[in-house]
């Protein structure tokens, strides 16, 4: 291109990035539609898009219409081709959060706890913990300490079953 004030190879790594972050889009939508209730998201802001000439930009926009239009998986299909990348990047940027939360932790001191659903939900809190998922932990934490105190205090389950049917220890 006579004027261009980029080199051919920066066209070339901005093609790239632009068709990485549409595959990452194109993921992302099915993850959605797959595992929330929600709108799909829209499209976020494609890296170096403006540093391909029209031309290219609409190469691209017609490629992308019909790579969306393949996109959904055949019926019975799992559509794992187009999560894959999405949930690769997402778990790749959850570490920066990982490490540091993993390395400030305490060694446990090995306990023999009997009760298998406490070592479970113990592991599974902490899991959460680590990826972030403060929510969800904070309800594990909450299932381990029902789970200790019925344990200590009603170990024959003799007060639950005196209890009404939806009606809590607590």
């Amino acid at each position: 291109m006579e004027g261009a004030d980029y080199e051919y190879s920066d066209d070339v790594s901005a093609t790239r990035e632009v068709i990485s972050d549409f595959r990452t889009h194109v993921g992302r939508s099915e993850a959605k539609r797959k595992t929330s209730p929600g709108q799909i998201p829209p499209a976020k802001h494609f890296r170096r898009m403006e540093r391909l000439s029209p031309e290219a930009i609409e190469v691209l926009y017609n490629a992308g219409k019909e790579a969306i239009a393949r996109a959904e998986p055949p019926s019975g299909g799992s559509g794992v081709e187009s999560v894959n990348g999405y949930y690769a990047e997402e778990l790749v940027g959850k570490l920066d959060g990982i490490v540091p939360r993993a390395s400030a932790l305490e060694k446990l001191d090995p306990k023999d706890i009997s009760n298998q659903s406490l070592v479970k939900y113990f592991e599974e809190a902490h899991s959460c913990f680590l990826y972030g998922f403060r929510v969800a932990g904070a309800v594990l934490c909450r299932a381990m300490l029902e789970t200790a105190l019925k344990e200590l205090f009603d170990p024959d389950s003799r007060i639950e079953r005196t209890m009404k049917a939806g009606e809590s220890y607590f």
